[in-house]
């Protein structure tokens, strides 16, 4: 999570691509997570698609997504 006055600066996105060529470089060929639904579009945007039914965590909807790797 990045803190909200830092929001839209692309920190989230380096932080996730980050993580991404890390899984990449180690072997990993997916990565999962859950994400809130109101964050899905962040997500899909970085080539995440969801599955799975939506739930809730601490009250709030959320959705399961991963991604395939490209192995580095």
């Amino acid at each position: 999570a990045v803190i909200k006055m830092y929001r839209n600066q692309g920190i989230g996105r380096s932080i996730i691509q980050a993580a991404m060529d890390h899984a990449g470089s180690v072997g990993m060929e997916s990565i999962y997570l859950n994400s809130q639904l109101q964050a899905k579009s962040f997500y899909e945007r970085l080539g995440f698609q969801e599955y799975g039914d939506v739930f809730f965590e601490a009250n709030i909807a959320h959705i399961s997504m991963i991604k395939k790797l490209q192995l580095i």
